[in-house]
């Protein structure tokens, strides 16, 4: 792993999104010593989702469908070709390409005072270094299709009974869950959605806005219950037990918002109350079981708190691990594991007991 991004948790594997590059495939049968199998070469890819033996990768424009009945000789089984539209990545007519990704730099310019605009910048002529990409990108024993499908709190696809979600603008796009997945409808929810949070029958969305609360009992044609709005933040979404736990942050696409977590009561779905708001210092994913919040803080760490005072969650931290970026959290209850990504690599930890470390995969060099 060099820049890893989303997890999942299929059967006893481990799949790890290479931002732009892929997923690995790593064997979890035992978790004090996870080998890797498999890496399936997806270039653009950023999330994932699983049905039965069919993992669901985007490619920049495709949704790629792979078969992982064996997890160590995955097979390429199907391509939806522009399931999402060329305007998701700006068009050069120059270059006859899309442009993919970019790197960010300040550049400071200095104008007198017969620059047009009275010496305002002229923010047009801006300059990025970019990476284009032109048409499309190709890409021992093994179980049998894995019972238990577990994602982490990041996520953008979601497969929700026959159906695979897909987070696009200010749309869930809604395809068919098959080996070449089809466009079903769009679904329109609102500016700035980010995350999906399956509850039962309700779905639940981050959005830089808020939080969207769907019934998806029919999931071809989901209701909108509610939303609870909030100032701009990124915004992933956990909940459990008619508790919603939200974590607000700040950064490049979220502005300057309060890094924040919010505790909100969802027992009327139709009407969602916020408890309670706690400072943090960058939140990202999160988990929840019967006892605890397991909370990726970022720089600051994986937090862990006792929930069993939502009004004082702050003042019963069961552990502290100060020295991980944490990005994002899966709790196995059926395991008593804890599975996180960070900057630096994946942990696994006892979560039955003090929550004691049992592996670590570190990134490569």
């Amino acid at each position: 792993m060099k820049n890893p991004g989303r997890i999942f948790v299929s059967a006893n594997y481990l799949l790890i999104n290479e931002r732009h590059e892929g997923v690995h495939i790593v064997d979890n049968t035992n978790p004090a010593d996870p080998t890797p199998v498999a890496f399936v070469e997806v270039p653009g890819n950023t999330d994932m989702a699983v049905k039965d033996h069919l993992l669901f990768l985007d490619s920049y424009f495709d949704i790629l469908t792979v078969d992982i009945t064996h997890p160590t000789a995955p097979v390429i089984v199907g391509r939806s070709k522009d399931a999402f539209p060329s305007n998701k990545y700006q068009y050069s007519s120059e270059k006859n390409a899309f442009i993919v990704d970019y790197e960010e730099k300040i550049v400071t310019e200095t104008n007198d005072c017969s620059t047009d605009g009275r010496g305002i910048p002229i923010l047009a002529d801006y300059h990025h270094d970019v990476v284009f990409t032109s048409g499309h990108t190709n890409s021992g024993s093994g179980s049998s299709a894995p019972s238990v499908n577990i994602a982490g709190s990041m996520v953008s696809m979601l497969v929700v009974g026959e159906y695979l979600y897909c987070i696009h603008n200010t749309d869930i796009w809604i395809f068919s869950a098959e080996t070449t997945p089809t466009k079903q409808r769009e679904l329109t929810v609102g500016w700035g959605i980010e995350t999906l949070f399956p509850y039962g029958d309700k779905l639940f969305i981050g959005s830089r806005t808020g939080m969207y609360i769907y019934d998806n009992a029919d999931p071809l044609n989901p209701v909108k219950l509610s939303q609870l709005m909030h100032y701009r933040a990124c915004d992933p979404v956990f909940a459990k037990d008619d508790i919603a736990y939200i974590t607000l942050r700040d950064g490049t696409m979220c502005q300057n918002a309060d890094n924040q977590l919010h505790v909100v009561d969802v027992h009327d779905l139709t009407h969602p109350k916020l408890m309670k708001s706690y400072s943090m210092f960058h939140p990202h994913g999160l988990a929840v079981d019967d006892q605890y919040l397991y909370l990726c803080d970022g720089a600051a760490g994986l937090k862990v708190f006792g929930i069993h005072n939502l009004y004082a969650i702050t003042n019963h931290m069961k552990k502290y691990f100060s020295q991980i970026d944490a990005y994002d959290v899966i709790r196995l209850p059926h395991r008593e594991l804890l599975i996180l990504i960070g900057k630096d690599g994946l942990y696994q930890f006892d979560s039955n007991g003090d929550i004691d470390l049992i592996s670590k995969i570190p990134l490569s060099n």
